[in-house]
Protein backbone atom coordinates (compact mmCIF):
# COMPACT_ATOMS: atom_id res chain seq x y z
CA UNK A 1 0.00 0.00 0.00
CA UNK A 2 1.31 3.20 -0.64
CA UNK A 3 1.86 5.84 1.95
CA UNK A 4 3.40 8.51 3.69
CA UNK A 5 4.76 9.45 6.51
CA UNK A 6 6.39 12.24 7.81
CA UNK A 7 6.88 14.41 11.26
CA UNK A 8 6.53 18.10 12.71
CA UNK A 9 7.27 18.93 16.07
CA UNK A 10 5.34 16.50 18.63
CA UNK A 11 2.73 15.19 16.13
CA UNK A 12 3.42 12.25 13.23
CA UNK A 13 1.18 11.84 10.29
CA UNK A 14 0.43 8.89 8.06
CA UNK A 15 -0.91 9.98 4.70
CA UNK A 16 -2.61 7.47 2.26
CA UNK A 17 -2.64 8.67 -1.15
CA UNK A 18 -5.15 6.33 -2.77
CA UNK A 19 -7.73 7.35 -0.19
CA UNK A 20 -6.75 11.28 0.18
CA UNK A 21 -6.91 10.51 3.88
CA UNK A 22 -4.27 11.66 6.18
CA UNK A 23 -3.82 9.94 10.21
CA UNK A 24 -2.18 11.68 12.99
CA UNK A 25 -0.51 8.57 14.25
CA UNK A 26 1.66 7.54 17.46
CA UNK A 27 5.50 7.73 17.31
CA UNK A 28 6.10 3.60 17.22
CA UNK A 29 3.92 3.50 14.62
CA UNK A 30 5.54 6.16 12.90
CA UNK A 31 9.15 4.63 13.37
CA UNK A 32 7.97 1.23 12.05
CA UNK A 33 6.32 2.93 8.85
CA UNK A 34 9.28 5.04 8.40
CA UNK A 35 12.29 2.55 8.80
CA UNK A 36 9.69 0.18 6.85
CA UNK A 37 9.71 -2.86 9.50
CA UNK A 38 7.87 -5.73 9.52
CA UNK A 39 4.79 -4.35 11.32
CA UNK A 40 4.40 -1.72 9.00
CA UNK A 41 1.75 -4.05 6.95
CA UNK A 42 -0.45 -4.18 10.05
CA UNK A 43 -0.46 -0.69 10.99
CA UNK A 44 -1.57 0.31 7.51
CA UNK A 45 -4.70 -2.28 7.59
CA UNK A 46 -5.37 -0.92 10.64
CA UNK A 47 -5.51 2.24 9.67
CA UNK A 48 -6.76 1.67 5.78
CA UNK A 49 -9.50 -0.70 7.38
CA UNK A 50 -11.34 2.32 8.89
CA UNK A 51 -12.10 3.42 5.16
CA UNK A 52 -14.49 2.47 3.36
CA UNK A 53 -13.36 2.83 -0.53
CA UNK A 54 -10.88 5.02 -2.28
CA UNK A 55 -11.77 8.02 -3.36
CA UNK A 56 -14.04 8.42 -6.81
CA UNK A 57 -11.64 8.91 -9.77
CA UNK A 58 -12.59 11.92 -12.17
CA UNK A 59 -11.16 13.40 -15.18
CA UNK A 60 -7.98 16.13 -14.59
CA UNK A 61 -9.80 18.36 -17.40
CA UNK A 62 -12.94 19.82 -16.56
CA UNK A 63 -14.06 19.80 -20.63
CA UNK A 64 -16.81 22.85 -19.48
CA UNK A 65 -14.41 25.54 -18.53
CA UNK A 66 -11.73 27.24 -20.93
CA UNK A 67 -9.41 29.50 -20.47
CA UNK A 68 -7.94 32.16 -23.29
CA UNK A 69 -5.11 34.14 -22.04
CA UNK A 70 -5.41 37.52 -24.34
CA UNK A 71 -2.52 39.10 -24.38
CA UNK A 72 -3.34 42.56 -25.52
CA UNK A 73 -0.09 44.35 -24.17
CA UNK A 74 3.64 43.74 -25.38
CA UNK A 75 4.74 45.86 -23.03
CA UNK A 76 5.00 47.16 -19.43
CA UNK A 77 4.99 50.43 -16.85
CA UNK A 78 7.09 48.45 -14.27
CA UNK A 79 10.52 46.98 -14.01
CA UNK A 80 9.44 43.80 -11.86
CA UNK A 81 13.32 42.72 -10.84
CA UNK A 82 11.94 38.94 -11.17
CA UNK A 83 9.85 39.29 -14.44
CA UNK A 84 10.11 36.18 -17.05
CA UNK A 85 8.24 38.49 -19.66
CA UNK A 86 11.30 40.45 -19.87
CA UNK A 87 9.82 43.72 -18.58
CA UNK A 88 6.78 42.27 -20.87
CA UNK A 89 7.37 41.77 -23.97
CA UNK A 90 8.88 38.36 -23.75
CA UNK A 91 11.79 39.17 -25.91
CA UNK A 92 9.69 40.38 -28.74
CA UNK A 93 8.72 43.91 -30.32
CA UNK A 94 6.84 45.67 -28.00
CA UNK A 95 3.20 46.68 -28.93
CA UNK A 96 -0.49 46.79 -28.45
CA UNK A 97 -3.05 44.43 -30.30
CA UNK A 98 -4.96 45.28 -32.79
CA UNK A 99 -8.66 45.67 -32.87
CA UNK A 100 -8.52 42.82 -35.94
CA UNK A 101 -6.34 40.28 -33.92
CA UNK A 102 -7.91 40.70 -30.62
CA UNK A 103 -11.56 40.10 -32.46
CA UNK A 104 -9.68 37.38 -34.76
CA UNK A 105 -8.68 35.38 -31.39
CA UNK A 106 -12.01 35.90 -29.81
CA UNK A 107 -13.87 34.35 -32.75
CA UNK A 108 -11.34 31.58 -33.36
CA UNK A 109 -11.25 31.09 -29.67
CA UNK A 110 -14.58 30.42 -29.20
CA UNK A 111 -15.08 28.57 -32.46
CA UNK A 112 -13.14 25.96 -31.39
CA UNK A 113 -14.43 24.82 -28.03
CA UNK A 114 -18.42 23.67 -27.14
CA UNK A 115 -21.09 25.93 -26.88
CA UNK A 116 -22.38 24.96 -23.66
CA UNK A 117 -18.54 25.56 -22.03
CA UNK A 118 -17.76 28.41 -19.83
CA UNK A 119 -15.32 30.79 -21.19
CA UNK A 120 -12.85 32.41 -19.14
CA UNK A 121 -11.36 35.22 -20.94
CA UNK A 122 -7.87 36.81 -18.87
CA UNK A 123 -6.65 39.70 -20.29
CA UNK A 124 -2.59 39.83 -19.76
CA UNK A 125 0.37 41.61 -20.77
CA UNK A 126 3.12 43.10 -20.52
CA UNK A 127 0.71 45.30 -18.33
CA UNK A 128 -3.42 44.75 -19.98
CA UNK A 129 -4.27 48.03 -18.49
CA UNK A 130 -1.77 49.84 -20.94
CA UNK A 131 -4.11 48.64 -23.66
CA UNK A 132 -6.96 49.10 -21.95
CA UNK A 133 -9.01 50.61 -24.98
CA UNK A 134 -8.48 47.08 -26.47
CA UNK A 135 -9.86 45.72 -23.32
CA UNK A 136 -12.96 47.31 -23.76
CA UNK A 137 -13.71 47.13 -27.28
CA UNK A 138 -13.11 42.92 -26.70
CA UNK A 139 -15.75 43.29 -24.02
CA UNK A 140 -18.26 44.76 -25.85
CA UNK A 141 -17.56 42.51 -29.04
CA UNK A 142 -17.60 39.19 -26.79
CA UNK A 143 -21.13 40.29 -25.03
CA UNK A 144 -22.97 41.62 -28.74
CA UNK A 145 -21.67 38.51 -30.75
CA UNK A 146 -21.85 35.64 -28.06
CA UNK A 147 -25.13 36.61 -25.87
CA UNK A 148 -25.94 33.48 -25.34
CA UNK A 149 -22.48 31.69 -24.35
CA UNK A 150 -21.54 31.60 -20.33
CA UNK A 151 -18.22 34.07 -19.84
CA UNK A 152 -16.40 35.67 -17.31
CA UNK A 153 -13.43 38.51 -17.31
CA UNK A 154 -10.68 38.04 -15.30
CA UNK A 155 -7.48 40.22 -15.66
CA UNK A 156 -4.41 40.35 -13.70
CA UNK A 157 -2.41 43.53 -13.53
CA UNK A 158 -0.46 45.89 -11.74
CA UNK A 159 -3.34 48.30 -10.66
CA UNK A 160 -1.17 51.71 -11.25
CA UNK A 161 -2.74 52.35 -14.11
CA UNK A 162 -6.66 51.85 -12.85
CA UNK A 163 -8.40 54.81 -13.27
CA UNK A 164 -12.20 55.62 -11.96
CA UNK A 165 -13.73 54.47 -15.75
CA UNK A 166 -11.68 51.59 -15.33
CA UNK A 167 -13.36 50.20 -12.20
CA UNK A 168 -16.21 51.25 -13.99
CA UNK A 169 -15.48 49.21 -17.13
CA UNK A 170 -14.66 46.12 -14.03
CA UNK A 171 -18.05 46.80 -12.57
CA UNK A 172 -20.08 46.24 -15.58
CA UNK A 173 -18.66 43.28 -16.67
CA UNK A 174 -18.27 42.06 -13.65
CA UNK A 175 -14.74 41.63 -13.64
CA UNK A 176 -12.52 38.95 -11.72
CA UNK A 177 -9.48 41.41 -11.14
CA UNK A 178 -5.93 40.27 -9.51
CA UNK A 179 -3.69 42.36 -8.67
CA UNK A 180 -0.13 41.93 -8.81
CA UNK A 181 1.67 43.22 -5.64
CA UNK A 182 4.29 41.23 -3.30
CA UNK A 183 3.87 42.83 0.04
CA UNK A 184 4.39 45.56 1.86
CA UNK A 185 5.85 49.21 0.57
CA UNK A 186 9.11 48.53 1.17
CA UNK A 187 9.48 44.96 -0.62
CA UNK A 188 6.83 46.05 -3.63
CA UNK A 189 8.95 49.29 -4.70
CA UNK A 190 11.87 47.25 -4.32
CA UNK A 191 11.03 44.36 -6.21
CA UNK A 192 7.95 45.79 -8.51
CA UNK A 193 9.33 49.49 -9.17
CA UNK A 194 7.81 51.65 -12.13
CA UNK A 195 9.45 52.10 -15.10
CA UNK A 196 12.34 55.31 -13.98
CA UNK A 197 12.61 53.63 -10.27
CA UNK A 198 9.68 55.23 -8.96
CA UNK A 199 7.02 53.24 -6.37
CA UNK A 200 4.63 51.12 -7.23
CA UNK A 201 2.95 50.96 -3.63
CA UNK A 202 1.29 53.92 -3.14
CA UNK A 203 -0.19 54.21 -6.27
CA UNK A 204 -1.48 50.98 -6.18
CA UNK A 205 -3.05 51.27 -2.86
CA UNK A 206 -4.76 54.23 -3.87
CA UNK A 207 -7.45 52.48 -5.53
CA UNK A 208 -7.61 49.23 -3.92
CA UNK A 209 -10.10 51.14 -1.30
CA UNK A 210 -12.36 51.93 -4.18
CA UNK A 211 -12.12 48.88 -5.94
CA UNK A 212 -13.28 47.34 -2.37
CA UNK A 213 -15.89 49.55 -1.70
CA UNK A 214 -17.09 48.52 -5.14
CA UNK A 215 -17.32 45.26 -4.74
CA UNK A 216 -15.89 44.09 -7.17
CA UNK A 217 -13.79 40.85 -7.08
CA UNK A 218 -9.81 41.32 -6.30
CA UNK A 219 -7.10 39.56 -5.50
CA UNK A 220 -3.85 39.84 -4.64
CA UNK A 221 -1.24 37.72 -6.25
CA UNK A 222 2.67 38.18 -4.90
CA UNK A 223 5.81 36.79 -6.05
CA UNK A 224 8.32 35.48 -3.23
CA UNK A 225 12.11 36.51 -4.56
CA UNK A 226 13.65 33.05 -1.73
CA UNK A 227 15.60 34.96 0.85
CA UNK A 228 14.88 38.50 0.11
CA UNK A 229 12.35 38.92 2.92
CA UNK A 230 10.00 37.17 5.85
CA UNK A 231 7.03 35.51 3.61
CA UNK A 232 5.02 35.60 6.90
CA UNK A 233 5.18 39.04 7.10
CA UNK A 234 4.39 39.76 2.84
CA UNK A 235 1.43 38.14 4.09
CA UNK A 236 0.92 40.15 6.85
CA UNK A 237 1.40 43.57 4.90
CA UNK A 238 -1.45 42.07 2.17
CA UNK A 239 -4.10 41.53 4.92
CA UNK A 240 -3.57 44.28 6.55
CA UNK A 241 -4.92 45.74 3.36
CA UNK A 242 -7.63 44.18 3.37
CA UNK A 243 -7.34 41.74 0.89
CA UNK A 244 -9.83 38.34 1.32
CA UNK A 245 -7.40 36.42 -1.32
CA UNK A 246 -3.86 36.27 -1.10
CA UNK A 247 -1.45 33.95 -3.24
CA UNK A 248 2.03 34.60 -2.73
CA UNK A 249 4.27 32.42 -5.01
CA UNK A 250 7.98 31.94 -4.67
CA UNK A 251 9.97 32.70 -7.55
CA UNK A 252 11.37 28.94 -8.30
CA UNK A 253 14.12 30.62 -10.58
CA UNK A 254 15.90 32.26 -7.51
CA UNK A 255 16.19 29.25 -5.06
CA UNK A 256 19.38 28.08 -7.39
CA UNK A 257 20.44 26.51 -4.21
CA UNK A 258 19.84 23.74 -1.42
CA UNK A 259 20.64 26.40 1.29
CA UNK A 260 17.94 29.07 -0.94
CA UNK A 261 15.35 25.80 -0.38
CA UNK A 262 15.96 25.77 2.83
CA UNK A 263 15.04 28.99 3.46
CA UNK A 264 11.77 28.38 1.98
CA UNK A 265 10.81 25.51 4.03
CA UNK A 266 11.81 27.22 6.94
CA UNK A 267 9.43 30.97 5.59
CA UNK A 268 6.83 28.07 4.92
CA UNK A 269 7.13 26.86 8.57
CA UNK A 270 6.60 30.01 10.24
CA UNK A 271 3.73 31.13 7.73
CA UNK A 272 1.98 27.68 9.22
CA UNK A 273 2.04 28.70 12.47
CA UNK A 274 0.58 32.16 11.56
CA UNK A 275 -2.01 31.03 9.71
CA UNK A 276 -3.08 28.58 12.58
CA UNK A 277 -2.49 31.47 14.73
CA UNK A 278 -4.76 33.34 12.38
CA UNK A 279 -7.44 31.23 12.09
CA UNK A 280 -7.72 30.79 16.08
CA UNK A 281 -9.06 34.66 15.77
CA UNK A 282 -10.68 35.16 12.77
CA UNK A 283 -13.86 33.66 10.50
CA UNK A 284 -11.58 34.52 6.66
CA UNK A 285 -9.20 32.24 5.70
CA UNK A 286 -7.73 34.94 3.31
CA UNK A 287 -4.91 32.32 2.12
CA UNK A 288 -5.84 31.12 -1.14
CA UNK A 289 -2.85 28.80 -2.16
CA UNK A 290 -3.20 26.49 1.04
CA UNK A 291 -7.27 27.05 0.57
CA UNK A 292 -6.61 25.61 -2.80
CA UNK A 293 -4.81 22.68 -1.60
CA UNK A 294 -7.03 21.87 1.45
CA UNK A 295 -9.92 22.03 -1.11
CA UNK A 296 -7.84 19.12 -3.12
CA UNK A 297 -7.69 17.24 -0.38
CA UNK A 298 -11.48 16.26 -0.26
CA UNK A 299 -12.24 16.46 -3.58
CA UNK A 300 -12.16 13.00 -5.72
CA UNK A 301 -8.91 11.53 -7.05
CA UNK A 302 -7.82 12.54 -10.78
CA UNK A 303 -6.91 9.60 -13.11
CA UNK A 304 -4.39 11.81 -14.60
CA UNK A 305 -1.17 12.24 -14.02
CA UNK A 306 -1.28 16.26 -14.77
CA UNK A 307 -3.45 18.62 -13.12
CA UNK A 308 -1.57 21.66 -15.28
CA UNK A 309 -4.40 22.48 -18.19
CA UNK A 310 -2.03 24.38 -20.42
CA UNK A 311 -1.98 23.55 -24.12
CA UNK A 312 -5.67 21.48 -22.85
CA UNK A 313 -7.97 23.75 -22.03
CA UNK A 314 -5.67 27.08 -21.50
CA UNK A 315 -4.52 29.18 -24.36
CA UNK A 316 -2.87 32.34 -24.75
CA UNK A 317 -2.80 34.39 -27.71
CA UNK A 318 -0.60 37.22 -28.20
CA UNK A 319 -0.02 40.17 -30.75
CA UNK A 320 0.35 38.53 -34.10
CA UNK A 321 -2.29 36.22 -33.38
CA UNK A 322 0.20 32.87 -32.14
CA UNK A 323 -1.10 30.34 -30.05
CA UNK A 324 0.54 29.02 -26.87
CA UNK A 325 -0.38 26.54 -24.25
CA UNK A 326 -0.76 29.65 -21.53
CA UNK A 327 0.89 32.84 -20.82
CA UNK A 328 3.83 31.86 -19.85
CA UNK A 329 5.23 30.17 -22.48
CA UNK A 330 4.55 33.53 -24.80
CA UNK A 331 8.86 34.23 -24.69
CA UNK A 332 9.20 30.49 -26.14
CA UNK A 333 9.02 30.05 -29.80
CA UNK A 334 9.68 26.49 -29.53
CA UNK A 335 6.45 25.87 -27.33
CA UNK A 336 4.40 27.99 -30.38
CA UNK A 337 1.13 25.36 -31.17
CA UNK A 338 -0.14 27.89 -33.47
CA UNK A 339 -1.27 30.95 -35.36
CA UNK A 340 -5.16 31.76 -35.31
CA UNK A 341 -5.00 32.90 -39.49
CA UNK A 342 -2.81 30.19 -40.55
CA UNK A 343 -3.90 26.54 -38.30
CA UNK A 344 -7.80 25.88 -38.68
CA UNK A 345 -7.60 23.43 -35.61
CA UNK A 346 -6.63 24.17 -32.37
CA UNK A 347 -3.84 21.87 -31.24
CA UNK A 348 -3.05 20.09 -28.15
CA UNK A 349 0.20 21.04 -26.48
CA UNK A 350 2.49 18.17 -25.63
CA UNK A 351 4.89 18.99 -22.41
CA UNK A 352 8.46 16.99 -21.90
CA UNK A 353 7.07 13.93 -19.85
CA UNK A 354 7.93 13.15 -15.84
CA UNK A 355 7.61 10.51 -14.32
CA UNK A 356 4.76 10.89 -11.11
CA UNK A 357 3.48 7.86 -10.84
CA UNK A 358 5.20 6.72 -8.17
CA UNK A 359 5.21 9.93 -6.16
CA UNK A 360 2.58 9.87 -2.88
CA UNK A 361 1.93 13.54 -3.48
CA UNK A 362 0.40 12.66 -6.95
CA UNK A 363 -3.10 12.36 -6.23
CA UNK A 364 -2.55 16.25 -4.43
CA UNK A 365 -0.01 18.40 -5.97
CA UNK A 366 -1.78 21.28 -7.72
CA UNK A 367 1.69 22.90 -9.07
CA UNK A 368 3.05 20.47 -11.79
CA UNK A 369 3.03 23.29 -14.06
CA UNK A 370 3.47 22.69 -17.76
CA UNK A 371 6.20 25.58 -18.03
CA UNK A 372 8.35 24.46 -14.90
CA UNK A 373 8.17 20.97 -15.99
CA UNK A 374 9.31 22.09 -19.55
CA UNK A 375 12.86 23.65 -18.42
CA UNK A 376 16.07 22.24 -18.84
CA UNK A 377 17.13 22.35 -15.60
CA UNK A 378 16.34 19.59 -13.22
CA UNK A 379 17.06 21.35 -10.27
CA UNK A 380 14.07 24.13 -10.89
CA UNK A 381 11.99 20.80 -11.16
CA UNK A 382 12.74 19.37 -8.52
CA UNK A 383 12.92 22.79 -6.03
CA UNK A 384 9.36 22.60 -7.39
CA UNK A 385 8.64 19.21 -6.63
CA UNK A 386 9.79 19.84 -2.86
CA UNK A 387 7.59 23.14 -2.27
CA UNK A 388 4.45 21.00 -3.79
CA UNK A 389 4.74 18.67 -1.18
CA UNK A 390 5.82 20.53 1.37
CA UNK A 391 2.50 22.33 0.76
CA UNK A 392 0.68 19.62 1.04
CA UNK A 393 2.18 18.08 4.28
CA UNK A 394 1.35 21.88 5.37
CA UNK A 395 -2.28 21.38 4.41
CA UNK A 396 -2.46 18.13 6.13
CA UNK A 397 -1.60 19.35 9.07
CA UNK A 398 -4.31 22.51 8.84
CA UNK A 399 -6.55 19.89 8.29
CA UNK A 400 -5.79 18.93 11.87
CA UNK A 401 -6.16 22.57 13.53
CA UNK A 402 -9.11 24.04 11.47
CA UNK A 403 -12.91 23.79 12.62
CA UNK A 404 -15.27 21.93 11.04
CA UNK A 405 -16.91 25.25 9.76
CA UNK A 406 -13.71 26.46 8.56
CA UNK A 407 -13.30 23.49 6.48
CA UNK A 408 -16.70 23.26 5.02
CA UNK A 409 -15.94 27.27 4.24
CA UNK A 410 -12.62 26.41 2.04
CA UNK A 411 -13.78 23.31 0.05
CA UNK A 412 -17.41 25.39 -0.79
CA UNK A 413 -15.56 28.51 -1.73
CA UNK A 414 -14.50 28.92 -5.20
CA UNK A 415 -10.89 31.24 -5.60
Amino acid sequence: MDYHVFREKDKCYLYLPTYKQAFIIKDDEYHVLEQNLPRKNIILKSYSDKLKDSRKQKNSVDNKRYELYLCVSNDCNARCIYCYAQFGNYGKPKGIMTEAVAYDSIDYFFNHISDDALVIVTFFGGEPLMASNIIKKSCMYITNKYTDRKVEFHITTNATLITDDIADLFLKYRFKVVISIDGGATIQNVQRPLVGGTDSFEKIIRIIPELFERRIPVAARGTYVVGNYNLKEAYEDLINLKFERINIVPDFFSIRTDDRLSILMEQLEELYEYIVFYAKYNSNFPFSSFAKRIRQLFLPICNSTDLCNAGKNTFAIDLCGDIYPCQRFSGDVNSKIGNIRNDKKLLIFVPREMDCSKCWNINTCMHRCQHIQNQESKSIQNYYCMYSKKMTEICIRLCTVLTKEQLLSIVRRCD
